[in-house]
């Protein structure tokens, strides 16, 4: 167990990464800037302990496997109706039908395997929204050497090149705007796409 699944901790560390970098304000400014708004209706997948469920006044699903997170987003927004919280495996389970203006994955697609991502996204395709983001940190450059012992902390296994996301994402969504962040000195990557046109 890493200790930054101790729900307690994990909370810690991302209170103090917000309140030094504003880490979590910036990357709502960047997914803001991109025309997602507060009244859309939102599913989050990974939505961790639900701290992106503030993004909108609107309707939120989070889905997440961790059940200490869920529990967590689920006592913190208990009393706000239009805040859900699930516990699934999406590599093993069906979303739910509904539907959503925006999907949101944010710091998710680099703890899964490029197996289970595309899995997922093609999960994802058969659901109703007008948006998905999709914003995670990239292979860092060479000469980064900050972001590249950040990412060498992380706990997910699966950072890919900006080339490779990109593709991945490209291969189940039509891309409509990508931007390029450094946060915290961590090269990173904000996709807005919408779903492929079926035939």
């Amino acid at each position: 167990m890493h200790i930054l699944d101790n729900i307690y901790v994990w909370q810690l560390f991302r209170r103090l990464l917000n309140d030094i970098f504003s880490l979590y304000s910036k990357r709502i400014s960047a997914i803001k800037s991109l025309g997602i708004n507060d009244q859309m209706s939102v599913l989050e997948v990974g939505c961790g302990t639900g701290e992106f469920a503030r993004m909108t006044r609107g309707r939120y699903l989070g889905i997440d496997m961790n059940n200490q997170y869920i529990n967590y987003a689920k006592k913190l927004y208990g009393n706000d109706p239009l805040k859900q919280f699930l516990r699934e495996d999406l590599t093993k389970t069906k979303l739910p039908k509904s539907e959503f203006d925006v999907v949101l994955l944010i710091d998710f697609t680099h703890h899964v395997s490029d197996e289970d991502l595309n899995h997922i996204f093609k999960e994802l395709n058969t659901l109703n929204f007008e948006h998905i983001v999709i914003y995670d940190p990239v292979k860092q450059s060479s000469n980064n050497l900050w972001g590249r012992m950040l990412i060498f902390l992380d706990r997910g296994k699966y950072i890919r090149s900006e080339e490779n996301q990109n593709k991945l994402i490209a291969n189940h969504f039509k891309v409509k705007k990508i931007k390029k962040l450094h946060l915290m000195g961590v090269e990173c990557i904000c996709v807005l796409a919408c779903p492929q046109i079926k035939a």
